[in-house]
């Protein structure tokens, strides 16, 4: 319902990430059960979530380890990487605890979830 969630699942498709993730809402059954599979206490998780090689990854960590993965110069965000998780998440708990105010809310799931594995 995160108007930012959806606009974002829809850049990352239309930037290069159409065969390469696949979304799920974080309340659905099917998140919820990767959660708990990768150990993740599903109630604590507001934010992307990244299941990549086995490996999970919160917050900006997620973010970036996907901007690797879109078109040329989106890609080239990857690099923040290096800058310390703790700050960079500082800055996306700041947008994330906005989200709302600043993008909205919609009125139900509007994103282009694509799921490989109902």
């Amino acid at each position: 319902m995160c108007a930012l969630c959806n606009a974002s699942v829809n850049f990352i498709l239309d930037h290069g990430g159409t065969n390469r993730f696949d979304f799920e809402p974080l309340q659905s059954p099917r998140a919820q059960s990767l959660l708990l599979r990768y150990r993740v206490n599903p109630p604590t998780i507001d934010g992307i979530v990244l299941i990549e090689d086995r490996r999970i990854h919160l917050r900006s960590t997620a973010a970036l380890r996907i901007c690797k993965d879109l078109n040329w110069p989106l890609a080239a965000l990857a690099g923040l990487i290096v800058i310390p998780a703790p700050i960079r998440d500082i800055i996306y708990d700041w947008i994330a605890a906005n989200r709302y105010r600043w993008f909205g809310k919609t009125d139900g799931p509007t994103c282009r979830i694509r799921s490989a594995n109902p």
